[in-house]
């Protein structure tokens, strides 16, 4: 489950929240990015898009910061660390040993 709000004050200064829901880590990054464009700001004062939160388990994970117009759209990658195995196999590995990959 993947989630983000995008917040304003409407033309009568009152605060406004919708929260925009995705599937997909692909839908939801995809969806923040084009929200943060902040295209749809028309009528709306003091637009923000929230971060792009992520439930790991118990737990809330920030995906990518929040952003207000004018801030410059910065998406963290979080670094998987290399499994073990693989680790192995690759500190193994000699040039031309494609006996060693399979």
């Amino acid at each position: 489950m993947y989630w983000f709000y995008h917040e304003y004050l409407d033309e009568a200064r009152r605060f406004r929240v919708n929260r925009i829901d995705a599937e997909t880590e692909t839908e939801a990054r995809k969806m923040h990015r084009q929200a943060s464009e902040f295209r749809w700001v028309t009528q709306h004062v003091e637009p923000s898009v929230s971060p792009l939160f992520s439930r790991n388990g118990p737990t809330h994970r920030i995906l990518v910061p929040g952003q207000r117009p004018g801030q410059t759209y910065s998406a963290t990658f979080n670094a998987v660390p290399c499994p073990p195995e693989i680790l192995a196999r690759v500190r193994n590995l000699r040039m031309g040993d494609v006996a060693a990959l399979h």
